[in-house]
């Protein structure tokens, strides 16, 4: 239990408990508590004055607990579950197993399990085995839909949410992915319940937009989530107004800041309000020098960078066209301002790839590195670089969904062949998502495993 060290941002007041949720977000509690997707259903529930919610996380080969009263998983009348990556069905199999829950609805009577969040498009396949509802719409639309559904006096409440769009029953679930259904929606989520022990501590995260306007073919995000949906400024001013007193750390949750129409004068507004503000990702070629300059300010120095390839072949397959002279152009702003990190992101596996392309890779990022060192002649260090090396995992409902993922073995090759060839070059660090665990997201989004062999990794420690 740990709401000793939780700050709440709104009060919910109870007229009389009719129902008892309980909202299952199978991670950590550190990582859940990031997910503001978890924390809007939160919202919305617990907004409700006849129902009750309380929180798990999933603790490895624990028991699951509530984290409000430590009452075990199988005493409430319905599970809610936000599922926001794909090895998170392992996990959420795991707890319905030790809290001696049938996993398999149809041996299950009681609790009815509704299933939500990113993981109902990706995995419906296996999902569909579990759930009695699936979510595959924007909470606003579909968490009203379910209150009432729950608070009418049938038995069987969630058959009637099957006629929703957006809102699938099992037997309606002819294919292993369900396409996301997009609803208007006026406010940003935001996070309710601020705690020290975040992954963004007492930080409040605010969406600010949803969906994307560029399609990089390798994304999900403008793929799954329609057209592109900013919020107001009016709304989002209003919305950080709730953290005044409680914390000065604003995060913007965005595909892309810079989307915004209105992203540089909301940091000017939040700056002048108090707030220290942190971005989810932004468009580096977008970049005014001024903006930039604020970033990197609101960053605590930090500069982050995407290139994903740094090959002209796979920039234009990625559909992510920058060239490189753009990022070194910024590093070389960002070092006259005098930055402490650089973080960069970089794909491997990528269609084609070749040993050149990896040269490629190594040569932009010494030439970055090579850049930051001239900041200590002015400022007397020089700045960590950060290269984050990820698996490219063809994502189903994008445009490289055809694509093969490339085998563990040789993505493992290429990782050493990378760390070898940057090894020297200083402050640099590497780090990155293990092939192994990169290639069982991409076989549980793509339905390559047999339900015995999920319900097998659940029961093992998997990568």
């Amino acid at each position: 239990m740990r709401k000793h060290s939780e700050i709440f941002l709104y009060p919910y007041p109870k007229q009389k408990i009719v129902k008892k949720i309980a909202l299952v977000f199978p991670e950590r509690y550190e990582v859940g508590m990031a997910s503001l997707g978890f924390q809007g259903v939160y919202h919305l529930l617990q907004s409700s004055p006849f129902l009750s919610v309380e929180r798990f996380f999933y603790q490895g080969n624990h028991q699951p607990l509530s984290v409000e009263t430590g009452r075990p998983l199988d005493e409430f009348d319905v599970i809610m579950v936000s599922l926001s990556f794909e090895t998170d069905i392992l996990h959420l199999i795991e707890m319905l197993t030790l809290s001696h829950i049938p996993i398999e609805n149809s041996q299950r009577s009681h609790p009815p399990l509704i299933v939500g969040g990113i993981g109902c498009s990706l995995l419906a396949g296996y999902l569909k085995k579990i759930a009695n509802i699936l979510v595959a719409t924007d909470a606003e639309f579909a968490i009203p839909i379910v209150i009432d559904a729950l608070l009418s006096s049938h038995e069987d409440w969630w058959l009637s949410c099957g006629k929703y769009e957006g809102l699938y029953l099992p037997e309606d679930t002819s294919s292993h992915h369900l396409p996301f259904v997009s609803h208007p929606v006026e406010k940003p989520l935001h996070t309710v319940i601020l705690t020290p022990e975040n992954e963004f501590p007492m930080r409040g995260l605010i969406e600010i937009s949803r969906s994307c306007l560029y399609r990089c073919r390798f994304c999900l995000v403008s793929h799954v989530y329609g057209a592109y949906r900013p919020f107001s400024r009016e709304h989002i001013l209003s919305t950080a107004q709730l953290y005044q007193g409680k914390t000065n750390q604003l995060g913007l949750v965005a595909a892309t800041l810079t989307n915004h129409p209105e992203s540089e004068t909301l940091i000017d507004d939040l700056n002048r309000m108090g707030f220290e503000l942190s971005f989810s990702a932004f468009r580096i070629e977008t970049l005014s020098p001024r903006l930039l300059e604020k970033i990197i300010i609101n960053e605590k120095k930090t500069l982050v960078l995407a290139p994903e390839s740094a090959s002209e072949k796979h920039k234009h397959l990625l559909r992510k066209m920058i060239p490189n002279d753009v990022f070194l152009e910024r590093v070389k702003q960002a070092t006259a301002i005098g930055i402490k990190r650089i973080k960069l992101y970089f794909l491997i596996g990528l269609p084609e790839e070749t040993e050149s392309d990896l040269y490629d890779m190594v040569h932009l990022i010494q030439e970055i590195s090579r850049l930051s060192k001239q900041q200590a002649k002015t400022y007397g260090y020089t700045p960590e670089i950060i290269v984050d090396i990820n698996p490219l995992v063809p994502k189903p409902f994008t445009e490289l969904a055809h694509v093969k993922m490339e085998d563990v073995a040789t993505l493992k090759k290429k990782i050493l062949f990378l760390k070898r060839h940057i090894h020297g070059l200083g402050r640099v660090f590497v780090s990155g998502e293990s092939p192994r665990r990169a290639h069982l997201q991409y076989d549980l989004a793509w339905g390559n495993l047999s339900w015995d062999e999920i319900l097998s990794l659940s029961k093992h420690k998997h990568p």
